[in-house]
């Protein structure tokens, strides 16, 4: 079985995206934040230094990972992929959903759902895709 993580991409705002994550689930940095300037032995305009070429969150036997994307590599930054968290509680569900949707736009509030499970869905501030779902 091959395990699959989320590889975000952001146009400069990966680090601040990443901080609210780390903070609204509750979990640590997967080593160390690696800029563009970490890697480059040439001069980068100052704009280009600190982005983030890649920086992860471990979630379990998960990764969430993500970078900043600069020219020739702006691929187009509307995500077109919903990140699906399924906690073990709907108090846990409730605490993740209310996190992570500050500031951004709830589309379904979390709610007891016809096929029997507790779902929402929103968009966090980022512009990120997310459900959160509980099976009962």
């Amino acid at each position: 079985m091959v395990k699959v993580n989320v590889y975000l991409k952001f146009n400069g705002q990966t680090e601040e995206a990443m901080s609210f994550y780390k903070d609204a689930l509750k979990v640590d940095l997967a080593g160390p934040i690696v800029r563009y300037q970490d890697m480059s032995d040439k001069e980068l305009p100052d704009e280009e230094k600190n982005l983030i070429l890649n920086m992860g969150l471990d979630l379990g036997e998960s990764r969430l990972m993500a970078s900043d994307t600069k020219e020739p590599m702006h691929w187009d930054l509307i995500p077109n992929v919903t990140i699906n968290l399924n906690p073990k509680s709907r108090e846990e569900a409730d605490r993740l959903f209310a996190a992570l949707s500050e500031g951004g736009n709830i589309i379904y509030p979390l709610e007891d759902q016809p096929w029997g499970d507790y779902f929402g869905h929103f968009r966090d501030k980022f512009g990120v895709a997310w459900d959160v779902m509980v099976n009962d």
